[in-house]
């Protein structure tokens, strides 16, 4: 294969929000809280030594995943030893539980863990071990069901009594195997690749989703944690009864969005006055303040705060933070140096910057994950052949058409445009000497003349649209390729269906990319990168 790394930071616009944080533009001026540091080196030495992250208790963390673990009967991996000393580290990632570990971005964000824990285990001599937290508390389902054959969705329907609307990750997943046989054999994977996968579904979507993890990244490369555990939670506890009762993300984080919005960003995620959910069989309610007092989750009632402590002292596994407090609860669980999240994920956990110290947590730095695309050695060529580069693989087909229309070179009417414009002073004074009222004349004329040109000029570029229409054609195709059902290619296709060789195996192109991953990383600093993969002509 042949590779290619690109800095990811200079494919966004100037006014995204992370180059902006990037690069240092973003908030500007001073502000009321600590802006969550990029991956500087410098920087996670100081936050290596910084006391206030993976304050949770370290043996009951480690029981709890070593029983996690036993509960999907699978051996237990060396990192995890490494976790149980004190000056141990963690670079964490996570993402939902997606049928065969869903789009190809997934992999991205567990590789970039991975390469930059090694990295930083390198540099300072002690473990820093990459984790994967399992979003095994997310409720839509809808969005973790279906799988990508590069051809149609699959789309898994679990039976009743599943556990479909609470918790994904407590769902049984009775009936996925059949769907994974029949995507695997339209995806053109071979028996025994699809076998493996398929006979990785046991119990509960979150064990699944833990082997799965395995099967692709090794035995003990990383570690997988699932936060929804009673003993995790009953440590958290005390921080959850503090923004039950007093309500502090939203005022923190009404802080940071005040600054996001001055500057002209909308906030990622809406901060709700309760950032918690009720989970109870089948469902996962949003608690809120009632009129009356008190607080509600669907039909079940707390009256007072005393209400609330003994329900957290006796069910603390029912209280589940969501998308905006679950990142304190994995840093006060995990002694976490980096976490490493998409643009979106960064731009939400920018949003947490203020209600950090709130809770006595110190922010690890964020990291924007790699991404890339995989792409034939016939792609390549096509690509080039038409004068796009790699900058230009993530932007709309519309883009590419009126791109390539423009190399082309279309007729336009620029030079009488011109002819136009150098003379109007010299026709407007002569009219407007003979009767100043005909100024206005003078000026409408050279509007409609205007409009007349720019008719001309779509009229020649319809022209060569018509004498190009193979290579549109082929353009469109390529686009396709590289772009399933409309979105780019590692937010639709699966790794699995993109990898596969003509034996339908992908993991035998697995160590080429992994070995890409960590030469894109050579730098003396970290930069996120956008790597592309071809494969060579045969």
């Amino acid at each position: 294969m042949e590779h290619v790394a690109h800095p990811l930071i200079d494919a966004l616009s100037e006014s995204h929000l992370v180059r902006q944080w990037w690069e240092g533009r973003w908030p500007g001026n001073a502000v009321p809280f600590q802006v969550p540091a990029r991956p500087d080196f410098a920087e996670l030495d100081r936050l290596r030594d910084l006391q206030g992250t993976g304050l949770a208790d370290r043996e009951v963390l480690c029981s709890v995943v070593e029983a996690q673990y036993a509960d999907a009967d699978m051996a237990l991996p060396k990192r995890c030893a490494d976790l149980k000393q004190a000056e141990a580290r963690t670079v964490t990632t996570g993402h939902q539980l997606c049928l065969a570990m869903g789009p190809a971005f997934t992999w991205y964000k567990v590789m970039t863990a991975i390469t930059l824990a090694a990295r930083l285990e390198t540099r300072w001599d002690t473990p820093v071990i990459p984790v994967f937290w399992l979003a095994s508390e997310d409720h839509d389902f809808e969005e973790i069901a279906s799988v990508w054959s590069g051809k149609e969705w699959h789309k898994w329907a679990p039976p009743a009594g599943a556990g479909r609307g609470g918790p994904v990750g407590r769902m049984q997943t009775q009936g996925m195997p059949e769907v994974l046989r029949e995507w695997g054999q339209d995806a053109g994977l071979s028996k025994s690749h699809t076998e493996e996968l398929a006979s990785a579904v046991k119990g509960t979507l979150a064990q699944t989703m833990r082997r799965w993890m395995h099967q692709w990244f090794g035995a003990d490369r990383l570690v997988v944690v699932d936060g929804d555990d009673p003993r995790l939670k009953a440590g958290f506890a005390e921080h959850m009864e503090k923004e039950w009762g007093q309500g502090v993300l939203a005022t923190e984080v009404s802080r940071v969005n005040a600054v996001l919005e001055a500057s002209g960003h909308s906030p990622q995620v809406h901060v709700r006055e309760v950032n918690l959910f009720h989970l109870s069989e089948g469902r996962r309610e949003r608690i809120v303040a009632s009129e009356g007092g008190g607080w509600t989750a669907g039909e079940v009632a707390w009256a007072n705060a005393d209400a609330v402590r003994e329900h957290l002292a006796t069910s603390p596994e029912s209280v589940s933070p969501n998308a905006l407090f679950r990142p304190l609860y994995q840093s006060w669980l995990l002694p976490d140096v980096a976490v490493v999240g998409g643009l979106a994920e960064v731009a939400y956990w920018l949003q947490l910057a203020a209600a950090y110290p709130e809770f006595g947590l110190a922010q690890p730095s964020l990291v924007p994950r790699d991404g890339g695309w995989w792409m034939s050695s016939q792609q390549g060529e096509d690509l080039e052949s038409m004068g796009f580069t790699h900058a230009e693989l993530g932007q709309s087909v519309e883009a590419w058409e009126r791109d390539f229309i423009e190399r082309q070179g279309p007729p336009d009417a620029d030079h009488w445009r011109k002819a136009l414009d150098g003379g109007l002073d010299s026709v407007l004074a002569a009219f407007k000497a003979a009767d100043p009222s005909l100024e206005g004349s003078v000026l409408a004329t050279r509007a409609k003349m205007e409009k007349l040109l720019e008719k001309l000029d779509q009229q020649g570029r319809r022209a060569v649209r018509r004498s190009s229409s193979e290579d549109l054609d082929r353009l469109r195709t390529l686009h396709a390729g590289l772009h399933p059902e409309g979105r780019p290619q590692e937010r639709a296709a699966n790794l699995n269906v993109l990898l596969a060789d003509r034996e339908g195996n992908p993991f035998a192109r697995l160590p080429e990319m992994e070995q890409g991953m960590v030469e894109g990383h050579d730098g003396e600093e970290w930069t996120p990168k956008t790597h592309v993969w071809k494969t060579r002509s045969a």
